[in-house]
């Protein structure tokens, strides 16, 4: 059991004697011998970065503002439908090309082609698309779609 203990007496004064010590320097060693102390150095030392530690600690700029959305303003005029009732989805994408009909921010109908609203989108919406369906039988819908990376915030859409 002697033999036990002393191997494990061992084994932790090794791991204090490997881990132990700091990286920081002396007094004593911040000037090696043969080095001038009376040269210097006249370039300034950078800022230090501060140190966050919660968010109130955070600086920002007078004119950041942390919103989560922002106002989409859509002007829609189709000149093909005069006079002509329809129905408009203005709905996020399932797919680059689908609407996702679950989650429209607009399902309304219009007269003569021509609607015109204003939207909260959250920033994490990357694109929308609108369709415009005819009461007239057999009549393919007007497609056409909006990204936040390619387009304003305001949505001018004129077939």
């Amino acid at each position: 059991m002697n033999v036990y203990r002393m191997f494990v007496y061992l084994f932790f004064a090794a791991i204090l004697s490997a881990c132990g010590g700091t990286s920081e320097t002396s007094p004593a060693d911040d000037n090696p011998a043969g080095s001038d102390s009376s040269i210097s150095d006249n370039t300034p030392e950078p800022e230090p970065e501060p140190v966050i530690k919660s968010t109130a600690d955070l600086k920002t700029t007078a004119e950041f503002e942390l919103k989560s959305t922002e106002t989409l303003e859509l002007d829609l005029s189709i000149a093909g439908l005069p006079e002509q009732r329809a129905y408009l989805y203005v709905c996020h994408l399932e797919t680059n090309e689908t609407l996702d009909r679950g989650r429209c921010l607009v399902k309304t109908p219009i007269l003569d082609g021509a609607y015109s609203g204003t939207f909260n989108v959250g920033n994490d919406v990357e694109g929308l698309g609108l369709e415009v369906w005819s009461y007239v039988p057999n009549a393919e819908p007007v497609q056409h779609f909006w990204s936040r990376s390619e387009d304003t915030m305001n949505w001018t859409v004129s077939l």
